[in-house]
């Protein structure tokens, strides 16, 4: 599986950086199988300025035209009277399979979103994938539940500064060799406010190698997946049947 991994800055405008980055991404159509963005990847986190989203048809669509699996990043989005950080997830023909609601609320960014409550992993022709947002990382009985529901991958959009960016790597490094699982982590680059985001978007295998790395700047990462690897490594090193208290209270 052919995953592209597009590591972004954010720019003052709304509408304009969704045509930036689609036009930065078009290049890459009809020849990869999945598309991930960063957290929050059309605003930032410039809330009181930006207006929510209420619509994702603009993904679906550019998911159709690409002909490929879009793991929209997340976006600020509003539902009622509540706002939302959420993911999206599209098929090849640009229908919504799945969607995240970020659950872990960072103290002093998030105060304006509500949590969400729901963990799924979404089927795709690949596998299952799973999709946790940015300070979720720091918790790993999430990725340990999506694991459980079957996930092989796991994504994770997000805006991680770069005064912890040791963190941010070690973090997503562990995910993956904890659960035998593929984990794509992929951050914003560049600056808002006095917050650096540190970039380094990475992509590390079910064996904790590094598969790739952007490191900083505005760009993108392309590697292949090799998901009947990661099945016959599980089979090979069950190291998850022996997880004795999965289901034991102690």
């Amino acid at each position: 599986m052919r995953l592209l991994v597009a590591q972004v800055d954010v720019i003052p405008d709304r509408e304009k950086q969704v045509e930036r980055v689609f036009g930065f991404l078009e290049r890459f159509r009809g020849v990869v199988d999945m598309i991930a963005l960063p957290e929050l990847w059309t605003t930032g986190y410039r809330l009181k300025e930006e207006k929510p989203h209420t619509d994702i048809k603009v993904f679906s669509e550019f998911a159709r035209h690409m002909g490929a699996y879009l793991v929209a990043g997340s976006i600020y989005f509003r539902e009622g009277e509540n706002y939302f950080n959420r993911s999206f997830v599209f098929n090849r023909e640009g229908k919504l399979i799945g969607e995240y609601t970020k659950i872990h609320l960072f103290r002093s960014l998030d105060e304006v979103f509500t949590a969400g409550e729901i963990i799924e992993a979404i089927p795709t022709e690949f596998g299952k994938i799973g999709v946790i947002i940015c300070y979720d990382v720091r918790f790993p009985e999430l990725t340990r539940k999506l694991m459980l529901k079957g996930a092989e991958i796991l994504f994770v959009p997000a805006h991680w500064p770069h005064s912890r960016i040791d963190h941010w790597n070690a973090l997503l490094r562990s995910r993956a060799i904890e659960n035998q699982m593929y984990v794509v982590g992929v951050n914003r680059y560049g600056r808002e406010g006095n917050i650096l985001f540190g970039g380094n978007s990475s992509v590390y295998s079910y064996r904790g190698e590094l598969v790739g790395k952007v490191g900083s700047g505005e760009g993108y990462l392309l590697v292949e997946l090799d998901m009947d690897a990661l099945r016959r490594y599980r089979e090979e090193f069950p190291v998850l049947e022996d997880a004795v208290l999965l289901n034991k209270e102690v």
